[in-house]
């Protein structure tokens, strides 16, 4: 099969979730056999077999023009066209043009997220018309797709790369990054946006910390915001933050936590209680992979079943967090049972493997 791959708001080989997802995807694709164009921003060179990367780098006006041109010569040679969901949908166009089978990857309510607000109406009905003309709808949640065209929904979740994460011996990779070894460690991974929950973790810090003195509390990512970095000042050296990590050295730092917190607030995102919680967040996935005890929120209970996957907390509260985390804390056995049950579900349901094989027997199928 022939496959034209849209993505042009994204950077292949990137750092971001997003560059992970698409190269993910775009080389699962050509493993299996398949023949693949990946238009996407592309500044250093990827050998793989069957996959081919377009460049389309440049201000939004000329990256979409490039995707166009370049993409005519792809999508008038495809099987299929399987594009990101973006503002433009070039992917739509092409299809039409050609009378090439269309699938959009919806990730998001981008409308909703990105678009100024005198553009929502205009690009809300070009979406609606894209939508239309897709013979299938890649999505996590179905309600992130207007209802009339729900019944064109493949539901999935994304993944990880189990080649890449796996469980290691903590002392070894504390070692190997130089973290204290006589500590507990709580580890998050991300970014500070509100909807991540830093200050809902922040604020638990000291309910943790009067029962477990020694522990600290890892903050690895893209934590920026003033008042982030403000609140973990004020809790002086129980608190660490580490700027992000190089993609090949993040299971070192998952495997060297004693727990894995993830604590999303919804409620702190207008669009996720609008449509509910449709993000598939890959850290979940790696941290399910190492098989460490997790604490998150109710927002990934499709994911990580409570009490037996991890434990979820109440979404924006503190004591339920710190309770969450101590409970772990207290009874490591049990902690460690659960997190060898998140990554036996981890290989079974969400390696990149997987995602892709699911993706290719329903391509398969519209072709």
């Amino acid at each position: 099969m022939k496959i034209c791959f849209i993505a042009p708001s994204i950077e292949v080989p990137g750092r971001d979730g997003g560059s992970t997802h698409v190269f993910e995807v775009a080389r699962g694709f050509a493993g299996r056999g398949n023949s693949v164009i990946l238009l996407a921003r592309n500044k250093r060179k990827i050998s793989i077999k069957n996959l081919d990367v377009l460049d389309v780098s440049g201000p939004s006006f000329v990256r979409y023009a490039k995707v166009f041109l370049k993409g005519l010569h792809a999508a008038s040679s495809c099987d299929v066209i399987y594009e990101r969901t973006d503002f433009v949908g070039v992917g739509a166009l092409l299809s039409v043009l050609f009378h090439k089978p269309l699938v959009m990857e919806t990730n998001s309510a981008i409308i909703d997220e990105r678009a100024p607000r005198f553009l929502k109406g205009l690009l809300n009905w070009w979406l609606n018309a894209r939508y239309g003309i897709a013979k299938k709808i890649v999505a996590t949640v179905p309600t992130v797709v207007p209802a009339s065209f729900r019944e064109k929904v493949f539901l999935t979740e994304w993944g990880f790369n189990d080649s890449s994460f796996s469980p290691i011996d903590m002392l070894e990779a504390r070692k190997a990054i130089g973290l204290p070894n006589g500590k507990k460690i709580i580890l998050f991974t991300g970014a500070s946006g509100p909807w991540h929950g830093l200050q809902d973790l922040l604020n638990a810090v000291p309910l943790v910390r009067k029962k477990f003195s020694d522990v600290l509390f890892l903050l690895v990512g893209k934590i920026d915001k003033p008042d982030i970095i403000d609140s973990a000042a004020k809790l002086g050296s129980s608190v660490m933050i580490l700027p992000a990590v190089k993609y090949d050295r993040m299971n070192l730092f998952l495997n060297s936590a004693d727990v894995l917190v993830a604590p999303f607030n919804p409620e702190k995102f207008p669009s996720l209680k609008k449509y509910g919680f449709y993000w598939s967040p890959l850290k979940i996935f790696e941290y399910m992979a190492v098989g460490k005890p997790i604490v998150s929120t109710t927002a990934v209970e499709r994911i990580v079943e409570d009490k037996k996957h991890g434990l979820l907390a109440k979404h924006g509260g503190a004591e339920s967090l710190a309770n969450a985390m101590l409970f772990m804390l207290e009874n490591p056995k049990k902690g460690v049972k659960m997190g060898e049950n998140a990554r036996k579900k981890a290989l079974k349901e969400y390696t990149w493997e997987k995602h892709v094989e699911k993706l290719l027997k329903m391509l398969e199928r519209i072709v």
